[in-house]
């Protein structure tokens, strides 16, 4: 603005209309016209360009978060000290049932299903010493009862002196991928139940030993303080771990006296057989191995590969020593049954030298508590 009036109270009113800046009618002034001019376009430049920034990012802020409230998974913030909800999107709310003021404030733990109570509590302990988890597969109670199964991944925000302050934690929901490895698994295992009948039908001996084995094997595994899914592996490999003796003449399994040592190491191949047979099943637990592995021993005395030791898996090691103590314990076709004593004083002198010294322990727990006894 230029003005011939050079009062303070003219210069506040031209501001106040918008003026970016003013000055008087004389020459002195009328020089720095240009510079002023100049000044002003730049100034609104400046202007333009910063009120264009602060709406982008206005509008990136509400993409953003548009993005974060809509998206697939489910976002939450959880406080360290309380393991409450600080903060979480829409989806989680949505997915659960709640509105999300519902879920502000709301311990973690009560949206977890009781039966994850335990793991939730080793998760929440090597997070404390790790500041991360990932693809931790937990489960989540919704409002109206249902339960979804989740795969949860977080991580710990802290402060400036190395504190946790809360975690930023990430859940997907799987409960359809988990609904379809269920009937994979249901499936899986009817095809192992089927091949029990099949063998039953060939050699009921060879059946009835595999399935107290499984029985046995199990309860080891519990006792072991195995997972559950280790345990049914360990359970639907002990029910087919002689599948190789389909392959043998059905004298020789049924043979009442001893065997030569010919037909011996014909016996000898099931192991290698029931590999061969099981290997290109896309089981979800070391069946084929359980196969191969059960006659192994960790000194390398064991057969069909002669390996040692941690090359043995653990699946098959627990296999291994139920399948002995019940050999042992039960009616064979050479031989009457030499009872649980003498099998379970085989396993204590083979304890670490051929058999896995924790699977012996647990086996020994059992009999010695009589937390198990065979089947008739």
């Amino acid at each position: 603005m230029v003005t011939g009036t050079g009062t303070e109270e003219v210069a506040v009113e031209a501001m106040k209309r918008g003026a970016a800046d003013y000055i008087l009618k004389s020459t002195q002034h009328i020089r720095k016209l240009p510079t002023t001019i100049h000044t002003a376009l730049e100034k609104q430049r400046l202007h333009k360009e910063h009120t264009r920034a602060i709406q982008a990012l206005q509008e990136s802020e509400a993409r953003y978060q548009d993005l974060y409230e809509h998206a697939p998974d489910m976002f939450a913030s959880i406080d360290e000290s309380t393991q409450t909800i600080r903060e979480c999107n829409q989806t989680m709310a949505d997915r659960l049932g709640y509105g999300k003021s519902e879920l502000i404030g709301r311990s973690i733990i009560e949206i977890y299903h009781p039966r994850c109570k335990a793991k939730y509590e080793k998760c929440l302990t090597y997070f404390n010493q790790h500041g991360a988890i990932k693809d931790v597969e937990l489960q989540m109670c919704c409002k109206n009862g249902d339960t979804i199964d989740i795969l949860a991944n977080a991580s710990s925000i802290r402060d400036e002196n190395g504190e946790v302050r809360y975690s930023r934690s990430i859940y997907r929901d799987i409960t359809e991928r988990k609904a379809h490895e269920r009937k994979l698994q249901k499936s899986l295992e009817g095809t192992i139940y089927a091949i029990t009948k099949a063998i039953e039908a060939r050699d009921p001996y060879t059946a009835g030993h595999e399935r107290r084995v499984a029985d046995l094997a199990l309860a080891i595994g519990q006792t072991m303080g195995l997972d559950s899914h280790q345990l049914e592996g360990i359970r639907l490999g002990a029910l087919i771990h002689d599948i190789g003796k389909i392959q043998l003449p059905a004298e020789i399994l049924s043979k009442p006296t001893k065997l030569t040592a010919l037909e011996y190491r014909l016996i000898q191949t099931h192991s290698q057989v029931g590999y061969e047979i099981l290997q290109d099943i896309d089981f979800p637990w070391p069946i084929a191995n359980i196969a191969h592995q059960h006659h192994e021993r960790l000194d390398g005395s064991g057969y069909p590969q002669g390996l040692h030791a941690a090359a043995i898996c653990l699946e098959a090691r627990v296999v291994a020593v139920a399948d002995v103590v019940e050999a042992i314990s039960s009616h064979r076709p050479y031989r009457p049954g030499l009872g649980t004593d003498k099998a379970l004083g085989e396993i204590r002198c083979g304890r670490g030298q051929q058999y896995d010294v924790a699977v012996v322990d647990a086996c020994l727990f059992l009999f010695n508590n009589d937390d198990f006894s065979f089947k008739k």
